[in-house]
């Protein structure tokens, strides 16, 4: 089943110049992303269980305060679990307002909207589960406790 954590206290006025980005850029006509249906839950079934293949973590560095302390947080998090999870795949870490074209991609492939974003996908690119906005080391350690194991 596919978990999403969002934000307790959404920035809005990011939120909505994030949103204009992304419509803008998906509207030229630019690029096309792969079906968005293609993020169901999905087991290996040659293992009967889901497994981790990659990890992106999305974040900026140009926003307002609330967004940039939150982007903080969620890297902190992320640094933390991964600590405990040394043998989770490398995260691939990309800055939105670095690689716009790219995150947006990803970003609409995928559905989500709020920064920081962690996306966890499988093998077949496929999402497992999502982590958005403000999240905790905690949430972090749920998801790869599931799908990576500890050492």
């Amino acid at each position: 089943m596919k978990h999403i954590r969002k934000a307790t206290k959404p920035a809005i006025f990011f939120s909505v110049i994030f949103l204009f980005s992304f419509f803008a850029s998906a509207c030229s006509g630019k690029t096309k992303s792969e079906d968005p249906g293609q993020t169901a839950v999905v087991e290996n079934k040659a293992e009967g269980e889901k497994s981790l293949a990659q990890i992106i973590f999305i974040t900026t560095s140009k926003a307002c305060r609330c967004t940039m302390d939150r982007c903080g947080n969620g890297e902190q998090a992320l640094t933390a679990a991964m600590y405990r999870h040394p043998d989770a795949p490398q995260v691939e870490r990309l800055d939105h307002a670095r690689e716009k074209d790219r995150v947006n991609q990803i970003i609409k492939k995928y559905q989500a909207v709020m920064l920081p974003i962690i996306f966890f996908i499988d093998k077949d690119g496929n999402l497992l589960d999502t982590l958005e906005g403000e999240f905790y080391e905690e949430d972090v350690n749920e998801i790869l406790d599931q799908y990576a194991g500890v050492r």
